[in-house]
């Protein structure tokens, strides 16, 4: 990652970084969704990855994808799915729904 560019400069003190952390709950749904990504090793299948999307408003999972690749099209599959399926259909998706991560590198 880090040959990549994809690490964040140190120095900045552990209770500095966590101090500017947004609120991530929300009094309603559908208005911030939250991403994140992780492996599972299991004996027979290797490595398969899981995204979940969490909906920050009523604390619910809104959708989880798993499969075999870490690739964005994978990783994103839970996000594309989540918000037509908390509220029906694409035309009826809040206008300026937010969208947390913690910006990792998938």
């Amino acid at each position: 990652m880090k040959a990549h560019g994809l690490v964040l400069a140190g120095g900045v003190p552990r209770e500095a970084a966590t101090s500017r952390r947004a609120q991530v709950v929300l009094p309603e749904p559908n208005r911030r969704l939250a991403t994140e990504c992780t492996t599972v090793w299991t004996a027979e299948e290797g490595l398969p990855a899981l995204a979940v999307t969490v909906d920050c408003g009523c604390r619910s999972v809104r959708d989880l994808t798993v499969g075999m690749s870490q690739d964005a099209p994978s990783m994103l599959a839970s996000l594309d799915d989540a918000p037509v399926a908390a509220v029906g259909h694409p035309h009826d998706v809040p206008y300026r729904v937010e969208l947390g991560s913690d910006h990792g590198s998938v």
